[in-house]
Parts: structure tokens; sequence; C-alpha cells
């Protein structure tokens, strides 16, 4: 039964590998999100898998590091282009139609959403809320 179960984490996680490149094409990070899933999956039974993905987390946390200084002009400048870029989105959603703008209008909000979670480690903060709110339910 563990062979199973074997064979299926690793033929799932090498299928999400195969797949991100044409997932990538698409608006946001889908590519990278089902890369790492994949990565994930191998990590189950394959040391070297769970030693890649852990390698990645590291250098993309050190990647915001770098991407987002912590100097509060250009903090500031940050959430002033965000901002721009999901009002932007949201005009483009509610004034036009057809595919091409659909993918421009979700990309800027994506873009800009990131920015937002992305600068002054919002998300990190939020994920500590979170892990706490959800520690202390548990006691």
């Amino acid at each position: 039964m563990r062979h199973i179960r074997q064979i299926i984490l690793d033929g799932l996680g090498i299928l999400l590998i195969l797949a991100s490149p044409f997932l990538g094409v698409l608006p946001g990070p889908g590519g990278i999100l089902v890369f790492a899933a994949g990565l994930w999956l191998l990590g189950h039974n394959h040391g070297w898998a769970k030693r890649w993905l852990e390698k990645t987390k590291q250098k993309s946390l050190n990647l915001v590091d770098v991407f987002f200084v912590n100097n509060p002009l250009v903090q500031a400048l940050y959430d002033l282009v965000a901002v721009i870029l999901v009002i932007l989105g949201v005009y483009i959603l509610d004034t036009r139609s057809g595919t091409i703008p659909l993918t421009i209008a979700s990309l800027l909000n994506v873009i800009g959403i990131s920015l937002i979670l992305g600068n002054r480690r919002r998300l990190l903060r939020l994920a500590k809320f979170l892990a706490n709110l959800n520690s202390s339910k548990k006691d």
C-alpha cells in the first residue's frame, strides 16, 4: 500500500512540474506555485526534492529582502504604484471587454496586490497573526 502511495505522489509531483511551464503564461504566479506544489509532493518521498524546496524558499525570502527595502520613501512609492495598478486594473475590467483587456487587468491587479502584500512585510505579518490566532484557538 505504501508503494502505491509513493507512486501516486511521485506521478502527481512530476505531472505538476511538467505542467508548470504551460501555466506560467497565464496571469499571476500560477506556474511557480504549481512547480512548488510538484516539488512538495516529490519531497514526501525524496530528500533531494525537500532540500531543493527549502533552498528555493530561502532564496525567495532573500529576494523579498532585496526587492522590498526598508526605506520609508521607497515603501511609500511601492504603495502608491500598487494602488495605481489596482485602480487601473479595476478600471480596465469595468470599461473594457474581451480576452486581452481581461488578461491585462488581471495581471495589473495581481502585481498591485503582490506589491501591497510584499511591501512593509504585510504578508509575513498577516501570516504570523493568523498563526497566533490559530494557536490561541487550540488553547
